[in-house]
């Protein structure tokens, strides 16, 4: 999932589109206000091997035994300039994290964040606390790392349908797909 096993060529491919796209119908410096930001966005493709190595923005499934957070929706808000990452959880069978801890009986993680725009143009979240079922928390030292890998991601390109992210390290991609 996500690109995580995606071949070389593939990802290249992508790199490709990714590129014509944003050449083409380049998001801009004013890509904050596109009538099309707000919403909810699935995470279709990365490549990004801190996201990866960390199963997902929140960094919950490299950090639980037995956790797996299978998708990524980015929800926008751009009247408040509100940002929420939402991973639903699956728990490996027996897996403690399901009844024990800040996971305990959550069907989804969700970081709650602010959004701003760079000076270079880029799209900033802060995360400001975590969410699963009732609990409620300050993102940890791992949490907060996991979460800067979309921390300050540059829009390449937006339409109805897709949002492109450039990420800090380059080379690397962000391919979101509206809900």
């Amino acid at each position: 999932g996500r690109g995580a096993a995606a071949a070389p060529d593939d990802v290249s491919d992508v790199l490709d589109i990714v590129t014509d796209l944003a050449e083409a119908e380049p998001a801009g410096l004013n890509w904050d206000l596109s009538p099309h930001l707000a919403g909810a966005w699935r995470l279709r493709f990365t490549n990004s091997k801190a996201f990866h190595l960390n199963g997902g923005v929140t960094g919950y499934a490299k950090e639980v035994t037995g956790v797996q957070t299978p998708e990524l929706i980015m929800k926008i808000q751009t009247n408040y300039r509100l940002l929420t990452f939402e991973e639903p959880l699956e728990f490996k069978q027996r897996s403690l994290a399901s009844i024990v801890g800040n996971l305990a009986r959550a069907s989804s993680i969700a970081a709650e964040c602010s959004w701003s725009v760079g000076s270079a143009g880029q799209l900033l979240v802060t995360a400001n606390r975590l969410v699963a079922a009732d609990r409620i928390w300050e993102p940890a030292d791992k949490q907060a790392k996991a979460l800067r890998v979309l921390g300050a991601c540059t829009p390449a390109y937006i339409d109805e349908d897709l949002l492109v992210l450039w990420g800090q390290v380059e080379g690397v991609v962000f391919v979101f797909e509206k809900v």
